[in-house]
């Protein structure tokens, strides 16, 4: 089963990649498999560092440019907390979910919630459209 899934997420971003008629490269298979194995929140250097560790050379440039396909395909996710830096999750086969950001530690949490669905029904018909995708993000602090 997660074989097949890998497998969709595979098909996706290569067909993707021959729309855009760019090559299939060893450096963004493996950004994309890391990007897929790996399932949480990340930021380029962790995922710099992660692909460094399995001895995998690919620059920093090769990083934002292949996470940027992946995003435009729908595969990533990309949102900025405070701090400046962009995270990234995987957006392929995910139920819909909001975050909430701590940035004085850091955390991020993920939560879904039955209202937000409503909220998005709500404005769909208020405005005469389809929304196929959000990013929700709430900046809290710890009480």
């Amino acid at each position: 089963m997660e074989n097949d899934r890998f497998e969709a997420y595979r098909k996706k971003f290569y067909s993707y990649l021959e729309k855009k008629r760019l090559s299939r490269t060893s450096e963004r298979f493996a950004v994309m498999r890391e990007v897929y194995d790996y399932g949480g929140h990340f930021d380029v250097e962790m995922l710099y560092e992660r692909l460094k560790q399995k001895k995998y050379h690919v620059s920093r440039t090769t990083l934002y440019h292949t996470l940027e396909l992946l995003e435009e395909c729908g595969l990533v996710c990309r949102f900025r907390p405070d701090s400046g830096g962009a995270l990234y999750e995987l957006a392929f086969g995910n139920a819909p979910h909001d975050h909430i950001l701590l940035p004085e530690s850091g955390e991020c949490i993920e939560f879904s919630d039955s209202r937000m669905e409503e909220i998005v029904r709500s404005l769909e018909a208020e405005y005469h459209v389809r929304i196929k995708g959000r990013t929700v993000i709430f900046y809290a602090e710890q009480n």
